[in-house]
């Protein structure tokens, strides 16, 4: 199985390290990962150029997304994984969540293969993980629109670091082991 991995805030930040446990528990049964961390990126934002209905598949701007729209193509599991900046997701999350927008036809038809499964991954301060869940499902819905079907939607809040939060630990190992 291949697993495509995101993530857009501090590296050792509450989305970061749950992330990396779900792919240290894929890894322990083999499967094939790849991890682009946003905030090591150099990405622009969606011009609404239109060009990407000219291509097969992936936007046509040239950063340091452009390996990650073949990557897409062949991943099975599709994780992302943000902060909570200022009420929402974290700008960098946010382009690249608008660049996907590449992937519908001019009919809005999804492009990418059916079939692939998405886990996302929302961190942030307030422990009432209700607060902001509705901001968060906006991006989900629109990720289900492309034919990403939504195996997990983990709010992950307080002030306790996930990685000294042992059952969130054993949750994203097991979680990445049983993909």
């Amino acid at each position: 199985m291949k697993i495509l991995a995101v993530g857009a805030g501090r590296q050792h930040g509450n989305s970061n390290t749950i992330i990396r446990e779900i792919l240290r528990g894929a890894e322990s049964v083999s499967h094939e990962i790849k991890f682009y961390d946003l905030n090591q990126m150099d990405i622009k934002g969606c011009r609404g150029c239109y060009a990407c209905e000219k291509t097969e598949y992936g936007c046509v701007i040239q950063d340091d997304l452009k390996p990650y729209w073949k990557d897409l193509m062949k991943a099975d599991v599709l994780i992302l994984g943000t902060p909570n900046y200022i009420y929402n997701i974290s700008g960098q999350m946010k382009m690249l969540i608008d660049r996907h927008y590449s992937m519908k036809d001019r009919y809005y038809k999804p492009r990418l293969p059916k079939g692939k499964r998405g886990i996302y991954i929302f961190s942030q301060g307030d422990s009432n993980t209700e607060t902001y869940r509705s901001i968060y499902e906006t991006y989900v819905k629109y990720l289900e629109s492309h034919g990403i079907e939504t195996l997990k939607f983990w709010v992950y809040g307080g002030s306790i670091p996930a990685g000294e939060d042992t059952l969130t630990m054993k949750e994203a190992y097991e979680l990445g082991k049983n993909l």
